[in-house]
């Protein structure tokens, strides 16, 4: 009973939603897809949005960097995770989705960069834009830059722990990196149509990563940077 009340809610919700924006999302409406699917990238959605509008205060009052390179990465969360919203799983055959998903660990590794080892951060910066042009012209290079940003996004929190350079709250960025290279990895080799899960595994694991990365990214930066 309180199944169909929600269906028959959020149907209307979905409906009225259509009828304002002029254009159909394609929604399979039961109450599995609702709570594995449209409730985790939701609240993904609401993330990347708060994150963007923080960051972007946090530069007008610092001028950091950091904080744009972060706004830059949540904002291709968030085209991503309308794009999965709006048409559901066909967005995955969408060819800007695999470079939405190598934006955001590009952009988040340009930041850790940034903080924790500030004087190669420029180099580092022209290997991002190199790699951008690179996932432009062939989607091939995709695994091998997102690798590489996904490593630093891993491995430098740490090390600016180790070196006391942050607290112990950076490792959320760890954590975040190391969903963000399963979930990343398997969606651009899915676009790709390589596919190293099924596709069903991956409609189910992928809204759950994209939540909690987005997540402890916003977190871990939060508690290092906030004033």
């Amino acid at each position: 009973m309180i199944h169909k009340i929600i269906r028959d809610k959020v149907y209307i919700i979905v409906k009225i939603f259509n009828l304002l924006m002029g254009y159909e999302i394609n929604l399979v409406i039961n109450f599995s897809n609702i709570i594995t699917y449209y409730v985790p990238l939701s609240i993904t959605l609401i993330i990347s949005i708060l994150a963007i509008f923080y960051f972007i205060y946090t530069y007008y009052k610092t001028r950091k960097l950091y904080s744009i390179f972060l706004s830059i990465g949540f904002i291709a969360l968030l085209v991503l995770i309308a794009a999965l919203l709006s048409i559901g799983v066909d967005a995955l055959g969408l060819s800007i989705t695999p470079i939405l998903g190598a934006l955001l660990p590009l952009f988040i590794s340009l930041a850790i960069m940034y903080l924790i080892i500030p004087r190669i951060w420029l180099y580092y910066f022209i290997f991002v834009i190199i790699g951008i042009i690179l996932i432009v012209i062939t989607k091939t290079s995709i695994p091998v830059i997102h690798s590489i940003a996904g490593l630093i996004i891993i491995i430098f929190p740490i090390y600016g722990v180790i070196k006391k350079l942050y607290s112990w709250k950076i490792i959320l960025v760890t954590i975040g990196g190391i969903l963000i290279g399963i979930g990343g990895l398997a969606l651009a080799a899915l676009a790709m149509e390589r596919p190293i899960l099924p596709l069903e595994t991956v409609l189910v694991l992928l809204p759950l990563i994209l939540l909690l990365m987005s997540l402890l990214f916003f977190l871990g930066f939060y508690f290092i940077t906030k004033k």
